[in-house]
């Protein structure tokens, strides 16, 4: 499974570490095309990986300790 990030890093309520590391992305994406592309595609898998769970966690024949194996993968 793709590394889905840190992510939840609010700029409003970050820390000056936090703040610093978000302006440093947003410069990242703005300068460098590989990470601008690995940022794309990181958040595509999170995207497809959240759609996956979310449709196990209408199935009724999923049980808790399914998804939990599932999420540790």
């Amino acid at each position: 499974m793709a590394n889905t990030g840190y992510g939840r890093i609010n700029y409003a309520t970050a820390n000056k570490q936090g703040q610093q590391g978000i302006v440093q992305n947003q410069q990242n994406i703005a300068t460098d095309q590989k990470f601008k592309q690995d940022e794309i595609d990181r958040a595509l898998s999170v995207i497809e990986a959240r759609k996956k769970e979310h449709k196990l966690l209408r199935n009724p024949k999923i049980t808790e300790a399914m998804l939990r194996t599932i999420r540790e993968r």
